[in-house]
């Protein structure tokens, strides 16, 4: 999924075009937790918190630029190789913090990345979004997170109706199926609101059959993750059944890791970059996605306000699709220009990433 050196050269040769790559730059880097409004609960994890790591290179003539990526642990032996690396390499020209980018585990290399490409777009004057697309709009729209389906979906289904979301994203596989089969029968979705169903790979592929007559009767916009082994002969078979696109989220990072996306056999991928290594690599495989005819959805891994906003630029680069960023208002105290507005949010044009 990740094209380092490809992505590499084209960073080094946006800091040599900005006259920049020569710069001497520290960094500082360190691990970061944020607590949540609400626990973030899928099938497979619970959280009460977000947590990841950041970088900020800091150049010799005060420009900075920030990163920062989610990370799925905080492990001590982690944290000390990390920051004894940081410490050693002390002042590097930018260009040799971009040609260590291909050696990092991806929520680093994120973290990095980001932090390079905010201080390039700074340098150049421009929002990160129009760094990456020069057309870009700065408006990306986003489906609202309804949660699980409990007895206060269909409440919260029309409160999110009424402040503009055309989307609304609910998890599934939190309750045995046919238990969800028949909240699903029952569901007064408001009109025009179309839903979005994450199974997070809950299901065996019988359960999903009992589910698949229930779907049938509700205006769904497509549906993540719905087998628990995601077979890609029976994932094909009911994408051929199926009438909505059916979506592969965390198995592009385990089970089709490395296949190409005219291969896959759903109509739709969802791209996480903290997972993939940053924006450029999510980038790439998602102009590749689009070119083999699979829709793109750019979405969070609870990141926190400085790595939500750099994929927010990169959605807004991307410029279309319905992305599942609307989770800024799951931290404490987030930044008002990262909640969306009539379902959607619109990015400042302050040169860099914006925050």
């Amino acid at each position: 999924m990740r094209r380092d050196r490809k992505d590499r050269n084209w960073l080094e040769r946006l800091l040599d075009r900005l006259g920049i790559a020569g710069l001497e730059a520290r960094a500082e880097w360190r691990l970061w937790q944020r607590a949540l409004r609400s626990p973030w609960r899928s099938a497979v994890s619970r959280h009460h918190d977000c947590r990841g790591e950041s970088f900020e290179l800091v150049a010799e003539d005060g420009a900075r630029g920030r990163g920062e990526a989610a990370h799925p642990s905080t492990g001590m032996q982690h944290e000390k190789n990390l920051g004894a690396w940081v410490e050693e390499a002390g002042r590097r020209p930018l260009s040799w913090w971009c040609r260590q980018l291909q050696e990092l585990p991806p929520s680093t290399r994120m973290a990095l990345e980001c932090a390079l490409l905010d201080l390039a777009a700074s340098r150049a004057g421009l929002p990160l979004y129009r760094l990456l697309n020069p057309n870009a709009s700065g408006a990306i729209e986003v489906n609202a997170a309804a949660g699980e389906l409990d007895e206060d979906v269909e409440a919260r289904l029309h409160a999110l109706a009424g402040e503009g979301y055309g989307i609304a994203k609910i998890k599934l596989g939190l309750a045995p199926v046919r238990k969800e089969a028949a909240r699903l029968r029952g569901l007064a979705v408001p009109e025009g609101m179309m839903l979005r169903l994450d199974a997070n790979r809950a299901w065996s592929d019988e359960a999903f059959g009992i589910l698949v007559e229930t779907l049938a009767g509700l205006p769904v916009e497509g549906l993540e993750e719905p087998l628990a082994n995601p077979d890609p002969q029976r994932l094909r078979e009911w994408q051929a059944r199926l009438p909505f696109p059916l979506a592969l989220d965390e198995s592009l990072l385990d089970r089709y890791r490395g296949v190409p996306p005219e291969a896959l056999p759903v109509a739709r991928v969802v791209l996480k970059p903290s997972r993939m290594g940053g924006l450029l690599p999510a980038l790439d495989y998602a102009r590749a996605a689009s070119a083999a005819g699979r829709s793109v959805v750019f979405t969070s891994a609870l990141e926190g306000p400085v790595g939500l906003a750099a994929i927010l630029h990169l959605a807004a680069a991307w410029g279309e699709g319905t992305h599942g960023l609307a989770t800024a208002s799951w931290l404490e105290s987030p930044p008002t220009s990262l909640l969306p507005k009539q379902g959607r949010i619109r990015l400042t044009e302050r040169p860099g990433a914006g925050l």
